[in-house]
């Protein structure tokens, strides 16, 4: 079985097939002897046969063959100096000597584009010495139909519809490619439809809220993202539809609390509230965080009002040691409901500048109602010593002194 296998990956004497020479001066000679199962001479007489080189390490340019660069192309010099193409490639050009085939590019004038469509393409490619395809594929640019088609032209209506939607679409409806439609609104100078970064007006923002955001997407063509998005930044509360009333619900909407309902809020899970109260499960909860009772015991404890509302005016660090929570839960509820950092976000005023230094940056802290962390970066900005710092300057000037 051994003997087997070796014969038949010796290949000594058998005829070449075009993967092999293929590899032929592109791989070490006696790297392709062991995976050919050739002989090293077998494949160096076939290489030289064939008038293909070995390509050597690198080496310096000769004089010889520095002389010969440009007279002819560079495939032909690497393989007659048993080079890289890239090699003689970049030699060339750093010693700055042209091919000889330059690739010559024509630019399109105004009178070869004016013929466009005047004609076939055939034609018109023999009169300017121009590829057809090179015809056809500037004709379809410019949205030109072929000889024989009435050119169809743009109405005002159709021009006022340029921008207002993607050049897709608009070309599907007006029976006409993209690229025309993109070279015609270039031509007016209207800028490409682009729902992302439309300013939104006052219209677009009493609509938000009052009806899904799905459906207020397709209504202004803009994407449910940035629905999305621009209502929380505004602050408004998502789409809810009203929900039909049983006459049960009808009893129970104006009944007032009592004493006894109300000492049960916060003692109870909200749920076992609402059973024995026999009310809604919503307006339990509803009920207990207007009065900012908090919840009996649960993992997620709900936001109060009185909790929102010093969201934004103190920082994020202090409101979560009030509150007894944590800084980024308290960033979360801050981002959702649309308010700004006043650490980060508000200007230094130039009384709060004038107590830097003054004392300890905690006390400066407390006293304007931010972190010491800020107080000390705003200190280090403006190059003022620390508290502690600038009394011990003052006591060695007056030594000095």
């Amino acid at each position: 079985m051994h003997a087997e296998k070796n014969s038949h990956r010796n290949r000594r004497g058998q005829p070449w097939t075009p993967a092999e020479v293929k590899r032929l001066g592109q791989t070490p000679d006696s790297i392709l002897a062991r995976r050919f199962g050739r002989t090293l001479r077998e494949i160096v007489a076939e290489r030289e046969t064939r008038g293909i080189g070995q390509p050597t390490g690198p080496r310096l340019w000769t004089a010889r063959e520095i002389k010969m660069l440009g007279r002819y192309n560079d495939h032909e010099l690497a393989r007659r100096f048993r080079r890289l193409v890239s090699d003689v490639r970049s030699q060339r050009i750093a010693l700055q000597i042209p091919s000889p085939l330059p690739r010559q590019i024509r630019l399109w004038t105004r009178a070869e584009e004016k013929l466009l469509g005047t004609a076939p393409d055939s034609a018109i490619a023999r009169k300017l010495r121009r590829t057809e395809d090179a015809i056809a594929d500037r004709r379809r640019t410019y949205g030109i139909p072929k000889c024989g088609n009435e050119r169809v032209r743009y109405t005002p209506e159709q021009d006022r519809l340029l921008g207002t939607m993607t050049d897709e679409e608009l070309a599907h409806r007006l029976s006409r490619t993209p690229q025309a439609i993109q070279f015609r609104r270039t031509f007016l100078g209207i800028p490409k439809f682009n729902s992302v970064h439309r300013n939104w007006t006052r219209a677009e923002d009493l609509l938000l809220g009052k009806i899904p955001d799905e459906k207020l997407a397709q209504r202004l063509h803009r994407t449910p993202s940035s629905i999305t998005t621009r209502r929380l930044r505004l602050g408004i509360a998502n789409f809810r539809p009203k929900r039909k009333l049983t006459p049960q619900s009808r009893d129970l909407k104006g009944r007032p609390w009592t004493k006894q309902e109300l000492a049960l809020l916060g003692r109870l899970p909200d749920v076992e509230v609402a059973q024995r109260i026999h009310r809604t499960l919503l307006a339990v909860q509803s009920y207990r965080r207007k009065r900012d009772i908090p919840s009996c015991s649960s993992k997620c404890r709900p936001w109060l009002l009185s909790e929102d509302a010093l969201l934004g005016k103190l920082p994020d660090k202090v409101i979560a040691e009030r509150v007894g929570r944590t800084a980024e839960a308290v960033r979360r509820r801050r981002m959702l409901l649309g308010l700004r950092d006043p650490s980060i976000r508000a200007p230094w005023s130039k009384a709060n500048d004038n107590l830097l230094g003054t004392g300890t940056d905690k006390a400066i802290a407390r006293q304007i109602g931010c972190c010491s962390e800020t107080v000390a970066k705003r200190r280090r900005a403006l190059r003022i010593p620390a508290f502690g710092d600038s009394l011990v300057a003052r006591l060695q000037k007056t030594k000095d002194r």
